[in-house]
């Protein structure tokens, strides 16, 4: 009797263990062969933020990093960790748009460095255009997968109508700084 109860524990420990291995490595296979792997080696914001070089070009740079890696992927398929890994990249934006670049620019205004503050500000602008696209890109999986399951997606599609207008506008606010020195912010926060 006893024997037969701790055969089934191990049955059951085994199944458990090999099934949660199973669904542990499937995000990262998954995700490469969707092709939208290159999100994972993003481990931190100065990974992938955009506001080294030059104004102008941010709407470019933002897609490279945040659409390029759907492009051959129906949004509806794309995968959960893949959909995270870009939520967990805007929060980071974010947190440089909300706290890491005014402070930069309050500190460069002490230092009375004005070609520093201009540099900043010029990237603080490309910095919102990351920001507004990952949001962009974010309600449209979310749609995507809420139409596939045959949800409501008025709503949501209204909401990124909004997002898609405030990004255009914060496009043009770059576009406006084509040519001007931009700096980033040291920022590290870890995805």
């Amino acid at each position: 009797m006893i024997d037969f109860a701790l055969f089934c524990f191990i049955l059951l420990l085994n199944t458990l263990l090999f099934n949660t291995t199973a669904v542990i490595a499937r995000p990262l296979h998954h995700l490469q062969r969707r092709g939208v792997a290159p999100l994972l080696y993003y481990r931190e914001y100065t990974d992938f933020q955009i506001s080294d070089g030059f104004g102008g070009n941010a709407l470019e740079e933002a897609k490279s990093i945040i659409e390029e890696p759907f492009r051959d992927v129906p949004l509806v398929h794309v995968h959960y960790s893949a959909y995270e890994r870009l939520s967990s990249m805007w929060e980071a934006v974010e947190y440089a748009s909300i706290l890491s670049y005014p402070n930069a620019v309050k500190m460069a205004e002490r230092m009375d460095d004005d070609a520093l503050v201009d540099a900043l500000h010029v990237g603080e602008t490309k910095n919102d255009v990351l920001m507004r696209l990952a949001q962009v890109q974010i309600m449209r999986i979310k749609i995507a997968k809420d139409g596939n399951q045959g949800r409501d997606t008025e709503e949501s599609e209204d909401i990124l109508s909004e997002l898609e207008d405030k990004l255009m506008a914060a496009a043009e606010d770059d576009r406006r700084n084509r040519g001007r020195v931009s700096h980033r912010v040291e920022l590290a926060y870890p995805l």
